[in-house]
């Protein structure tokens, strides 16, 4: 699942949080600015970001995809016996 993912030298993923994103409308797109850090000094002066168009099929997958996730993140902090 995760073979084709970057990672550092040593083997583990490259993977940094998300500070932010923003958003836009463009004629027959969507814009997504994606705002990430992958080392303190970067989290502090802002961060650095990626910038992706998006079709509106692909804003609807992706928002599903990030809803799954979010669903099953939830559900694993779920206490013990715990039905969501």
């Amino acid at each position: 699942m995760l073979e084709n993912w970057d990672t550092k030298p040593d083997g583990n993923l490259l993977i940094g949080p998300a500070i932010g994103w923003d958003t836009a409308i463009a004629p027959m797109t969507g814009l997504l600015r994606l705002r990430y850090a992958h080392t303190e000094e970067q989290f502090e002066k802002g961060g650095t970001a990626v910038q992706v168009v998006l079709t509106a099929v692909q804003a609807r997958m992706l928002s599903e995809d990030l809803r799954k996730m979010a669903d099953s993140l939830d559900a694993d902090n779920l206490p013990r016996g715990t039905k969501q």
